[in-house]
């Protein structure tokens, strides 16, 4: 938060830091979000070539 005050040129204030931190929470959160729905796509594609007995891809998907 300090060094994108510091970067944008802006004076250190208390409503600049906590509106920052609030942004830095929700991006955090929603890179976890896109890990998580990405993982759980990889999943269901080792799940279906599981289920059609495509060994290679499922042990490719599953690493």
């Amino acid at each position: 938060m300090y060094i994108q005050q510091l970067i944008g040129n802006e004076a250190i204030s208390y409503s600049q830091l906590f509106k920052l931190s609030w942004r830095n929470f929700i991006l955090f959160a929603e890179c976890w979000l896109f890990v998580l729905i990405f993982r759980g796509i990889l999943q269901l594609g080792a799940a279906l070539f599981n289920a059609l007995e495509i060994t290679f891809f499922s042990e490719l998907l599953k690493k």
